[in-house]
């Protein structure tokens, strides 16, 4: 499991709801996340920044 140190969990929120952050497994109070799920994440998040854009725009 992947343990993050944070003061809020509202980037989280809008990553969960917005980006397909995994879902956190609750122990107690504290927060968890599979760290596969995390790099899986972290991974695809790297691609699709990586990944060359097109010119949808026709240059005449």
């Amino acid at each position: 499991m992947a343990r993050f140190d944070y003061k809020s969990m509202n980037p989280f929120y809008n990553y969960m709801k917005n980006e397909g952050f995994p879902l956190p497994i609750k122990v107690g109070r504290r927060n968890f996340w599979k760290q596969e799920e995390v790099e899986a994440w972290i991974n695809s998040r790297e691609q699709r920044l990586d990944a060359p854009t097109r010119n949808t725009k026709s240059t005449n």
